[in-house]
């Protein structure tokens, strides 16, 4: 996706796929938490690439954003 169709402020591994280790390094959280929150509903799914999972940066930098706003409440 190109740089520009995202907001300003969001970093730049929101537009791109990530996988869960890479993720789970932004959110500072164990991959494991990571699988259990995907499967749990409230990180978005995972994209299968063969034998490599990825997750859409851009879904969770929406996710993170809301935590944060959540926080910020």
């Amino acid at each position: 996706m190109k740089r520009e169709t995202f907001h300003p402020d969001a970093p730049e591994w929101a537009t791109r796929l990530l996988t869960i280790p890479e993720f789970a390094g932004i959110v500072r959280e164990n991959p494991a938490t990571i699988y259990r929150k995907i499967k749990a509903g409230t990180y978005p799914a995972i994209i299968h690439l063969g034998s490599s999972s990825r997750l859409k940066g851009w879904e969770c930098w929406d996710v993170v954003q809301g935590r944060t706003a959540d926080r910020a409440a």
